[in-house]
Order: structure tokens, then C-alpha cells, then sequence
């Protein structure tokens, strides 16, 4: 199953995006997050991915290709920093293919 645990993010009374918790992992262990858009029911990563690029390398460009390929192959978009979609799937297969980047990244391959 994609996802363990579902999360409601609420601003008063009204919902706004529901968390997302699945058991793939990033480069520090942590689960995987997307979060759904009450509204429009769009998934995005919430930012987390490229702020997390960011603590491998601080070459702008260089985050931006691979942003843009991941999210170009896999059928998202760029928001800002976030990658969006309107399916999961999607955005889980972005934001692995761009850890799987930053692991190869540090074994120097």
C-alpha cells in the first residue's frame, strides 16, 4: 500500500490538505509525505523535496535540471518549490527518482 497514515490539515473549521505519510523513505530516513489540496484535490510535495536537494549542493541551477527532469518524466509540475500533480503516484516516482540522484550523489557515482 502507497500510504500508512492519513493526516487532515485544518485552518479553523475549514479543511485544507490532507497529509499524506507513506513508507518510502528519503535520504535521511524519513517517510515520504505528499499532501492533497482540499480544494482542488492536486497532490504536491509540500516544497520538502528541493528543500532538501538544497542541503547537497547549493548550485541553483543544478536543483533546477533536476527538478525539471524528474518532474518532466514523471508528469508533474513546478509550483514554486513544490512538485505537484493531480495523481500520487506521480509525485512519489519525482521525488524518488531525484533521492535516488542524492544517494548516487554520495557514493561519488
Amino acid at each position: 500500500m502507497l500510504t500508512e497514515q492519513f493526516f487532515k490539515n485544518w485552518k479553523g473549521d475549514k479543511l485544507v490538505n490532507i497529509q499524506c505519510d507513506t513508507r518510502f523513505v528519503d535520504d535521511v530516513n524519513d517517510d515520504l509525505q505528499y499532501f492533497i489540496d482540499a480544494e482542488t484535490g492536486m497532490c504536491c510535495d509540500d516544497g520538502y523535496t528541493r528543500d532538501e536537494v538544497s542541503t547537497h549542493t547549493n548550485d541553483t541551477d543544478l536543483i533546477d535540471r533536476i527538478m525539471n527532469v524528474a518532474c518532466h518524466r514523471y508528469g508533474c509540475g513546478m509550483l514554486g518549490d513544490e512538485i505537484y500533480a493531480e495523481h500520487p503516484e506521480q509525485v512519489l516516482q519525482a521525488m524518488m527518482a531525484i533521492y535516488a540522484w542524492v544517494e548516487f550523489k554520495e557514493c561519488g557515482l
